[in-house]
């Protein structure tokens, strides 16, 4: 996985006009993925009696749904973060950040075009050469 991640992103940065060097750089990209399990739960449900149920006897009391149950659905979410930093003085210069749902079972294929999407996600707000940083201030 780590080896897809740094081919995507050196395809991003290249397509953005920056090469790879080994000595004296002037940036660092420095990349971190972490995985946390989603869960959601959906409930209550099932027949039973209750003062809510829809069909009864007398003016409270009945069957209907509104019971018992409850059910749960989890899955696992990685998030990437893909940081620029000074190489000479470490600043933070631009952090791009992306979460996507983990497929854990997929195949080579697939992964490595699901890499090449994340990232390319993590780019779309990457600043494009030549724009002008300025305070936000009009």
């Amino acid at each position: 996985m780590r080896e897809r991640t740094n081919a995507a992103i050196a395809a991003q940065l290249e397509s953005r006009g920056m090469r790879h060097v080994n000595e004296n750089p002037d940036v660092y990209i420095v990349t971190r993925r972490t995985f946390q399990v989603e869960t959601n739960y959906y409930g209550p449900y099932g027949y039973g009696w209750g003062p809510y149920a829809a069909v009864g006897y007398g003016p409270y009391y009945g069957g209907g749904w509104g019971g018992w149950g409850w059910d749960s659905y989890s899955w696992i979410e990685g998030t990437l973060t893909v940081d620029m930093e000074d190489a000479r003085s470490g600043e933070l210069l631009w952090r791009g950040i992306e979460t996507k749902r983990v497929h854990q079972t997929s195949k080579p294929s697939k992964r490595d075009k699901r890499v090449f999407e994340e990232v390319k996600d993590v780019f779309k707000h990457f600043p494009t050469p030549g724009a002008v940083a300025t305070s936000g201030v009009r």
